[in-house]
């Protein structure tokens, strides 16, 4: 693959998540401090495996993390849907269109490659989050989609127990559930 991103395209900032944040996100502070500080320390890139049961939070605490990531300068913020081999390809290939140069065309099966390259010399912080990573028997190469760079942070959610050998030992965090207190909008407890 010969085509780089373009220092114009680098300059720009991204933040292509889903739109379903929780708008008044509360608790879980101890797990998006060890996100954080797992960012800030380790090897390049920098990966954090979120693994719990469904129904833990995973993919809010995730987001909650891009918001908050986005806050402190991270630039480019993108959102890959891990769930099969297929819906990780076409994430890559939607974030391949929207990091290109204009007026390049890139073909379908150079799209993927040209977005691990193109990460790998990306010059300002980065995060890649894969959400639902629940299936590695299915496609266990999840390493091969992981850009490597040394400005990236890359976010695994899961619900498999294997998946945590992606990071490094502290940055593979359990998710269980909330306290009540933690779970419950303070006027909600007096509801009852």
């Amino acid at each position: 693959m010969n085509q780089k991103v373009s220092p114009s395209c680098t300059d720009k900032n991204y933040y292509l998540v889903p739109n379903r944040r929780v708008r008044d996100f509360v608790g879980r502070e101890d797990v998006l401090g060890r996100i954080k500080r797992g960012f800030l320390s380790g090897s390049r890139p920098r990966v954090v495996v979120l693994r719990g049961p469904g129904g833990q939070g995973k993919s809010q605490v995730a987001l909650e993390h891009c918001h908050r990531a986005k806050v402190d300068n991270t630039t480019a913020i993108f959102w890959v849907d891990a769930m099969t081999k297929n819906t990780l390809r076409k994430s890559l290939e939607t974030i391949a269109e929207r990091i290109k140069s204009p007026g390049v065309a890139l073909q379908d099966d150079t799209r993927v490659d040209f977005v691990l390259e193109s990460f790998r010399d990306w010059p300002r912080r980065w995060l890649m989050v894969f959400d639902n990573y629940d299936a590695p028997k299915s496609f266990p190469n999840l390493q091969d989609f992981i850009p490597m760079g040394e400005h990236g942070s890359i976010s695994v959610t899961t619900r498999h127990a294997d998946v945590v050998s992606l990071a490094e030992r502290d940055n593979a965090i359990e998710l269980h559930g909330l306290p009540e207190k933690e779970a419950l909008p303070s006027s909600s407890a007096n509801a009852w």
